[in-house]
């Protein structure tokens, strides 16, 4: 019997970090995952096919007008898909701006730089599996 994949999407305006989580993510059995640059792109996305987890970057490239930074994706996505959950996945180092989004219900927050980030995005998708 061939299952088509769980699909993991991935929100993120670097293509080099969008690449490697996608390759990480990739590389467990039965999981398939799909990158975008920009939010409104994966929000587009959603109306064809559902994933059971996004990882969302909150500095995507706003440097475009009229373009949606994570915050702005995030609440979107909890308007229209509330049971999908949100992994934020950033570089931010403002401990109150982390404390902020923690408390807008995002179901888990990754930072980019530690050394286990890895580790944290495969348990993150074992976990919402």
């Amino acid at each position: 019997m061939n299952t088509s994949p769980q699909k993991v999407y991935i929100v993120d305006d670097s293509v080099t970090i969008s690449n490697i989580l996608k390759k990480v993510i990739s590389n467990i059995d039965g999981v398939e995952a799909t990158d975008f640059q920009m939010g409104e792109d994966m929000l587009n996305s959603l109306e064809t096919e559902a994933p059971f987890l996004i990882f969302l970057d909150y500095f995507l490239d706003t440097q475009k007008k009229g373009y949606m930074n994570g915050e702005e994706v995030f609440q979107q996505l909890k308007k229209n898909h509330p049971d999908v959950p949100v992994v934020m996945i950033t570089g931010m180092t403002d401990d109150k701006k982390l404390e902020k989004l923690k408390s807008v219900g995002f179901d888990h927050i990754i930072h980019k730089d530690q050394d286990e980030v890895f580790e944290e995005v495969l348990k993150c998708v074992e976990n919402y599996r």
